[in-house]
C-alpha cells in the first residue's frame, strides 16, 4: 500500500471546505423561501404575545449526502496524513494505518505502552510523530471535555455515516433579538417569560412567549403594537443519533479548523 501524495490532504480539506459552503449557500436560499417564518400572536393565548415559528417544506434529501461527503474527506485527510508519517519514517504503509482518535487514555495507552489497535495505526511512526498525535487526543481535553472536542465529534459522525443514514435534519431557529414598537410601551408592559431558540423542530414551535402587563389594554388601548422578529432558521442534526441536536453548519466549520490546525502541526 503506497502512501498518499502529501498534497492530497490539501485537496481534501479544500474539498470539504467547498462542500460545506455549498450547503450553507443551499439552506441560506432554503429558508428564505415563503415556507419558513415567524409569527407573532397575540390573541390565541389571551394576556400573552407568542411569538412561533414554523417550517412548512422538508429538507433536500441531497443535504445528508453533502454533510457525509464533507466528513468523508476530513476524515480521510486524517488518515493520509497517518500513511505519510509512516512512510516518512520508511516503514510499510499497510490497511491498517490510519489516525486514531480517543475519548479514553486507556484505549491509547496501557500503562506505558500502546494499545496494539493503535500500534498497528501509528507505530510506524517516529516516536515523534506518535507523541504529537498522542497530544491532540480528545481524551487531552483541549476544547473543555472530551466530548466536545470537535475530533471526536468527526470520530462518532463519520464513523456513523459509513454505515447508516444519520443526517436526518431538523429546523432550528437562532434568536436574533427582535423589536416591538413602540420600544417604550413594550419595555413597560412586555415581559419575556420563556424562550425555546436553538431546538430543532418540525411544522410550527412556539418560540418565545411574553406576558402583557393587564394595565396596557386599560392605559393606551389606542396604540398599536407591531413586532419584527428577527430570527436566523438553520439545521441541525437529528438528537437520536451523534452530533444530537448540534447545528450543523457550525459544526462542519468547527471539525475542518480542527484538522486544517492538526494538520498544520505535521507540514
Amino acid at each position: 500500500m503506497n502512501a498518499p501524495d502529501p498534497l492530497l490532504k490539501i485537496a481534501k480539506i479544500a474539498r470539504s471546505v467547498q462542500h460545506a459552503k455549498t450547503l450553507a449557500f443551499q439552506v441560506k436560499a432554503f429558508f428564505e423561501s415563503d415556507d419558513h417564518g415567524v409569527i407573532a400572536d397575540f390573541n390565541s393565548d389571551p394576556g400573552y404575545l407568542v411569538i412561533r415559528a414554523f417550517s412548512r417544506a422538508e429538507h433536500p434529501g441531497e443535504w445528508c449526502l453533502i454533510i457525509g461527503e464533507t466528513l468523508y474527506q476530513f476524515r480521510s485527510a486524517l488518515d493520509h496524513l497517518a500513511c505519510q508519517l509512516t512512510e516518512d519514517n520508511r516503514q510499510p504503509v499497510h490497511s491498517r494505518v490510519d489516525f486514531p482518535i480517543f475519548l479514553k487514555r486507556e484505549g491509547f495507552r496501557k500503562g506505558d505502552a500502546l494499545t496494539e489497535s493503535v500500534r498497528q495505526s501509528i507505530g510506524g511512526m517516529s516516536l515523534a510523530n506518535q507523541a504529537k498525535i498522542e497530544g491532540e487526543q480528545p481524551f487531552q481535553g483541549k476544547y473543555g471535555v472530551p466530548e466536545d472536542d470537535p475530533l471526536w465529534t468527526l470520530y462518532c459522525l463519520s464513523n456513523y455515516d459509513r454505515h447508516r443514514n444519520l443526517h436526518v435534519v431538523n429546523t432550528t431557529i437562532r434568536d436574533r433579538g427582535r423589536d416591538i414598537e413602540p420600544k417604550v410601551f413594550a419595555d413597560r408592559y412586555f415581559t419575556q417569560v420563556s424562550s425555546n431558540y436553538g431546538k430543532p423542530f418540525e411544522g410550527e414551535t412556539e418560540v418565545a412567549r411574553y406576558r402583557i402587563d393587564p394595565a396596557a389594554y386599560d392605559v393606551v388601548p389606542q396604540i398599536q403594537v407591531s413586532v419584527n422578529a428577527h430570527v436566523e432558521f438553520n439545521i441541525a442534526f437529528d438528537e437520536k443519533g451523534p452530533g444530537a441536536g448540534r447545528p450543523v453548519i457550525s459544526t462542519l466549520g468547527a471539525i475542518g479548523d480542527r484538522v486544517a490546525r492538526l494538520l498544520g502541526q505535521f507540514y
